[in-house]
């Protein structure tokens, strides 16, 4: 299980969101990227996020639904959880100044 839990999250980091993609065809978008978080389960995309670099994990959770995106963050250790929140707190701050 852990090998596949490996495996997701390269595939996942190598499927880009766009603000880091080259415009191409046959990758994934950012709507199917959070479409592949929206169907796993809480967990394993906790296990996931908890893999990526921080500043993708925020991305991730920002485009998320709300509901989705605490329900993962209850699957992570608080400590981790709380640093994302205060990371995605900050970020969501910097997003809103920016439009």
């Amino acid at each position: 299980m852990a090998a596949k839990d490996e495996k997701i999250a390269r595939l996942s980091t190598q499927q880009q969101l766009p603000t880091q993609q080259e415009k191409g065809g046959g990758q994934a978008s950012a709507v199917d990227v959070i479409s592949m978080y929206d169907a796993m389960s809480d967990k394993q995309a906790a296990a996931i996020l908890a893999k990526l670099p921080e500043d993708e994990a925020l991305e991730v959770l920002s485009r998320l639904d709300s509901d989705k995106a605490a329900a993962i963050l209850e699957q992570m250790p608080a400590e981790q959880a709380a640093n994302l929140l205060s990371s995605l707190h900050k970020w969501a701050g910097r997003e809103e100044g920016a439009e």
